[in-house]
């Protein structure tokens, strides 16, 4: 602590200095999302914003999570057999399948749909990125 003084370093020095991965993140608003937990989902949102996430980096990496649940959700064969075919970790693969498990097939594809088509939504000037995160939580969770 020489570089900071005699200051102590504290919880929220270091959540201010080191942020977990973004991907973890977005895995957490999926569990969220997979136990309709409102509350908790806003809050992830409004700490991935606080960041430095914009609502389009939120709206497109969970676009990006729901395709890949779902394209998980229909493949067959083991962890490492899936894995060495889509070029992906092994335990990510079991990790994502086990969060695709918590939802129907078809839920997970109107997910990624409604996700995406927020996304859309806004490269096409139909919506401001608040609007299209706005919306896109009221479709997910009412």
């Amino acid at each position: 602590c020489t570089a900071m003084g005699n200051t102590r370093l504290t919880d929220e020095m270091v959540d201010e200095m080191v942020y977990p991965d973004s991907e973890y993140k977005i895995f957490e608003l999926a569990n969220a999302l997979s136990r309709n937990n409102y509350g908790e989902f806003v809050k992830i949102c409004n700490e991935l914003q606080s960041k430095g996430f914009d609502e389009i980096a939120l709206l497109s990496s969970l676009a990006n999570y729901f395709k890949t649940l779902y394209e998980l959700s229909l493949v067959k064969g083991s962890d490492k057999e899936v894995a060495a075919a889509l070029g992906m970790n092994e335990y990510a693969v079991k990790k994502n399948r086990a969060q695709a498990a918590k939802f129907v097939k078809k839920e997970l594809f109107l997910k990624y749909r409604q996700i995406y088509d927020a996304v859309c939504g806004i490269k096409s000037g139909l919506l401001t990125p608040t609007s299209a995160l706005h919306q896109t939580v009221a479709r997910l969770f009412f």
